[in-house]
Formats: C-alpha cells, sequence, structure tokens
C-alpha cells in the first residue's frame, strides 16, 4: 500500500520510512500546511491536522505530532514543543522548572491516518525522559536539555545514528500502524 505522509520533517520521514518499510508499505511525501488547533491533547492535533490534510489533497494520509509532558508544569507545553523551542532557549525552559525537583517528561508521539470523510484513526506511544540541569549539546533547546531513558546524554550531545535506531525501536504507534494497514 503507498500512503502519503504530510511532513517536512527529514528525521520523521526516515523514521517513518524505515519502520513502515518492514511491514511492506511505500510512502509519498507532501507538505501540507494544515491549522494547529489549540489543545494540550497532541491526539486531537494530529487527527484534525490528518482529517484537514486528507480533505486537501484527496486521498488517505498519515500525519504525526509529538508533546512533551513536563512533570514540574502540569504538562505544559504539551503539543506546543515547537513553539516553545521557536522562543525560548535552553536556559529559559530549565528557569520554567527550575523551583522544581521533579525534572521527569513524558513524551506522547501521535500518528494519525486518515481517509477523506472519515475520522483520523490515532495511534501513541510515549517514551520518557528527564531535564537536566544545564545545557548541553547541539539542535534545538529542547535537545539541549533532554536525556532520553536509557541514556547518560542529552538529545543535542547523542550521536544521530544512535537517536535513529533509538527512534525506529521505541516508536511503538508506527509499528501498529504498519500491522493495521497489512490487515486492510
Amino acid at each position: 500500500m503507498k500512503l502519503t505522509f504530510i511532513t517536512g520533517n527529514e528525521g520523521k520521514w526516515k523514521t517513518a520510512q524505515d519502520v513502515l518499510g518492514q511491514y511492506g508499505h511505500e510512502l509519498d511525501r507532501k507538505k501540507v500546511e494544515t491549522p494547529e488547533i489549540q489543545s494540550l491533547s497532541v491526539e486531537e492535533v494530529a487527527a484534525f491536522s490528518a482529517e484537514y490534510a486528507a480533505k486537501e489533497i484527496g486521498q488517505p494520509v498519515m500525519v504525526t505530532d509529538v508533546g512533551y509532558y513536563f512533570s514540574a508544569l502540569k504538562g505544559f507545553p504539551g503539543p506546543f514543543i515547537k513553539f516553545l523551542n521557536k522562543t525560548l532557549t535552553s536556559q529559559d525552559i530549565l528557569g520554567l522548572v527550575s523551583a522544581h525537583d521533579d525534572r521527569k517528561v513524558i513524551i506522547r508521539e501521535c500518528l494519525a491516518y486518515c481517509v477523506p470523510g472519515e475520522k483520523a484513526k490515532v495511534f501513541i506511544s510515549e517514551q520518557h525522559a528527564t531535564l537536566t540541569r544545564e545545557a548541553q549539546g547541539n539542535g534545538s533547546a529542547i535537545d539541549n536539555i533532554l536525556i532520553l531513558e536509557g541514556f547518560d546524554t542529552t538529545v543535542g550531545t547523542t550521536p544521530r545514528d544512535k537517536l535513529e535506531q533509538y527512534w525506529v525501536d521505541k516508536l511503538s504507534h508506527y509499528h501498529e500502524f504498519g500491522k493495521y494497514l497489512a490487515a486492510l
């Protein structure tokens, strides 16, 4: 089955190809600007985007979105992580949580699949991470202060190939989706 992935993100594109290729699915890629609804639910954001994109291009699509839920901030920023990365530095983000001992972060990865005219089907996986007390590395603001479970260094200092393999292995929602499509 050939499927259109709505993304401009090279990392997401590579991960999707690697995982879904294991299930015999071929991907096309299109970039469609979708309005982002205001919701702390990454599932709602991804489902809305998938339904919008499917209607726009008139074919089945998949869309992914991610939310970073900081325990110390009662789940903020959630799906607003892209906005946080664009507007704040690593130090700014650390300042938001500096008065808290709880450094836990839940990363909710969401894949939404939609056939035009239908409701999106949503697949979710979660990873756990912690926030450092000082920035280290290169990359986005969050990359320089986030340590994924099972790692000793920030995302910004971890070799790219190790991160790519981590995402292929840990993003169970891609695997669930690949199996779902194979059963259609």
